[in-house]
């Protein structure tokens, strides 16, 4: 999960690393931080999450959208639609060049049984969502009001830790 993290800010070759790459994924696991932690959380409650390949873990942590770690039930949904892999131990060529960094296709999604891709909304009764319903046991009512920022980010305040500690990297590995 870590390398997915990792691999969301440059391309790696996720079946050998780089020695700063690796120095780099230790970090993060030890930071224990959204979004390596929600991932991370939802890979081992997931039955069989552990069973994926490496490719497939990575490449859904690298292709997930930005800032979906924020609502932990959208990485469910999320993950629900990505993780396509039946034979863990040969994952998909494909998988491994979105993992890698080598393609810039998208990731497959589960195809459901009228044959459309598990993207689209699905009406639901009484007017609540899927996740309402298959989480509402379990969520709290949320008390916090919410107000949309309507300041737009300037290019500086978009940088996070994961750019800079990779422009460090980099430079470590033009030193070596």
């Amino acid at each position: 999960v870590a390398t997915g993290v990792l691999a969301r800010s440059m391309d790696l070759d996720i079946y050998n690393l780089h020695p700063a790459h690796a120095k780099r994924i230790e970090e993060i696991i030890a930071e224990n931080k959204p979004p390596f932690s929600v991932f991370r959380d939802k890979f081992i409650t997931m039955p069989g999450g552990l069973d994926y390949s490496r490719a497939i873990v990575v490449a859904s942590v690298k292709e997930a959208p930005i800032g979906i770690e924020v609502i932990p039930a959208h990485v469910t949904e999320y993950l629900n639609k990505v993780l396509t892999e039946t034979d863990h131990a040969n994952p998909d060529p494909e998988i491994v060049d979105i993992a890698c960094g080598r393609s810039s296709a998208p990731m497959p999604q589960r195809v459901t049984e009228e044959g459309k891709q598990d993207d689209e909304e699905k009406p639901q009764p009484s007017g609540t969502t899927a996740v309402e319903q298959g989480e509402a046991e379990t969520m709290e009512p949320d008390a916090t009001e919410h107000h949309q920022d309507t300041q737009p980010l300037d290019a500086q305040s978009q940088v996070n830790s994961v750019d800079a500690k990779y422009q460090e990297l980099w430079a470590e590995l033009h030193e070596a």
